[in-house]
């Protein structure tokens, strides 16, 4: 006896169809259990929720704290990330408030920072000034000691060289266009 075509895919079609009814009884069939259970589930969805609603207000203000310590970028994204958690309005405000300030000294250490940098990379008194400027935005006393004095240094080379350049030998030196001479004696 042949079997046709039509009737394997009827066959394969009733098989799943089967397997998908015995799959929706097993997930959502079981309703024989008493509605007590339901509401002390319930009960316990509210304490666990609430436990783990002061577990994410306990961890952001970890974080805010970590970020107040040591204000970095990395910290940053943390302390973000953990206040997202909060569900709480008004922690949330308060915390938000905290962040945005941490928020603005990172960014500005970070601006400094690349200024300093750049100052010390192209050592123009352009760039001092504006690394300068970048410093007296950083609010965290240690930071901006550390930063100032790294641009003193800059400053202090820049001003070396120029009078290095000033000097009464170094201007015996003629220059042309591509050449150096040396007067003649």
């Amino acid at each position: 006896m042949k079997t046709s075509k039509s009737e394997i895919v009827y066959l394969i079609l009733s098989i799943l169809t089967l397997i998908f009814a015995a799959g929706i009884y097993f997930l959502f069939g079981d309703t024989s259990k008493p509605a007590t259970n339901n509401i002390k589930t319930v009960q316990n969805a509210t304490s666990d929720s609430s436990k783990g609603e002061d577990e994410h207000i306990t961890k952001a203000k970890a974080a805010i704290a970590k970020l107040e310590a040591a204000p970095n970028q990395e910290n940053l994204v943390m302390a973000t990330t953990a206040l997202a958690l909060v569900e709480d309005q008004a922690v949330v405000d308060e915390l938000q408030a905290k962040l945005d300030s941490l928020a603005s000294e990172v960014t500005n250490q970070t601006e400094a920072e690349e200024a300093v940098k750049v100052a010390e990379e192209d050592q123009t008194s352009e760039n001092v000034a504006n690394a300068t400027a970048a410093i007296e935005k950083v609010s965290n006393a240690t930071k901006k000691a550390e930063l100032q004095s790294r641009i003193d240094a800059v400053s202090d080379a820049i001003a070396a060289q120029s009078s290095y350049y000033s000097t009464e030998a170094y201007s015996d030196y003629s220059y042309t266009e591509n050449y150096v001479s040396q007067p003649e004696q």
